[in-house]
């Protein structure tokens, strides 16, 4: 049976593009009609470092490029190897 809740509320997942910048990425071909459709969601210990949309590469969406971290860990820490 489908709940009501939003899929965030019943999976504990987050919206990795919650609090970023619009991210439109369809159609690919008329950029004054595009609307979010590209998602991506996050479990609990991880968090974004960069979100983007990335160039046409031939389909009707955009891909949406993220870098992901770890929560907690500074992106140039010496404790995670960059």
């Amino acid at each position: 049976m489908r709940s009501g809740l939003p899929l965030e509320a019943r999976t504990g997942l987050a919206n990795a593009a919650r609090g970023k910048t619009y991210q439109a990425t369809w159609p690919s071909l008329a950029a004054i009609l595009r609307i979010l459709i590209g998602h991506c969601l996050l479990s609990n210990g991880l968090k974004v470092e960069t979100i983007r949309i990335g160039r046409d590469i031939g389909s009707d969406h955009l891909p949406l490029i993220l870098d992901i971290g770890i929560a907690g860990l500074a992106v140039n820490s010496p404790d995670n190897g960059v």
